[in-house]
């Protein structure tokens, strides 16, 4: 219908938690909130304790990965560094992590019918996004953040991270340096700073 808002399905492992002062991440949630003014946003983000369905405009999805007294690599900054290594536990906490949030994606995707699924980091939110998009075929957009650097020092993840990037309809770094990283595999890269509202 003419001048209605359009849906876009942020996913992301990290999302500002009102109890919780040190989460990481607080950016996006400025970003979704400013965006919110302009587009139906929703986001889908790992479960925590004292969820809340809405926030500042913002409709709050979540999903669960395993036990709530497992569930430990969200909202601490340092998913990456549980996971990498030979930590088996984390390891297959990750596999349930990305097949929980592919299929809770899927779901909200068939209720909401957003018009745009935002990634933010490649991993492991771009590579659900990607999933999600090719299952649906709705336009993918991924924003890389400090794990831009991955890219080169792991084959694996520069691996998925260039098949990410080649079928998205964007990639957004959010600084120059962490574009430089990324720009030989990425195809449509571009510099957009955090919080800025057309982020």
């Amino acid at each position: 219908m003419p001048g209605e808002k359009r849906k876009v399905l942020v996913i992301t492992h990290n999302y500002p938690i009102p109890d919780f002062p040190r989460a990481i991440g607080p950016f996006v949630g400025v970003l979704v909130e400013n965006l919110a003014k302009h587009f139906h946003m929703i986001v889908l983000a790992p479960r925590y304790r004292n969820p809340s369905s809405e926030r500042n405009g913002v409709k709050l999805e979540y999903f669960g990965y395993s036990f709530k007294s497992w569930e430990k690599l969200s909202y601490t900054g340092h998913l990456f560094a549980k996971v990498r290594g030979f930590r088996l536990h984390y390891q297959f906490l990750a596999f349930c992590y990305l097949i929980s949030n592919v299929l809770k994606s899927l779901i909200i995707v068939k209720r909401e019918k957003p018009d745009l699924i935002h990634s933010q980091w490649f991993v492991p939110n771009g590579l659900v996004g990607h999933i999600t998009s090719r299952l649906t075929g709705i336009p993918h957009i991924v924003t890389i953040h400090s794990d831009a650097f991955l890219v080169k020092k792991n084959r694996i993840l520069r691996a998925v991270a260039k098949m990410v990037f080649k079928r998205a309809k964007l990639v957004i770094a959010v600084s120059q340096s962490v574009k430089e990283h990324v720009v030989d595999i990425a195809p449509r890269v571009e510099v957009i700073y955090p919080c800025n509202q057309l982020f």
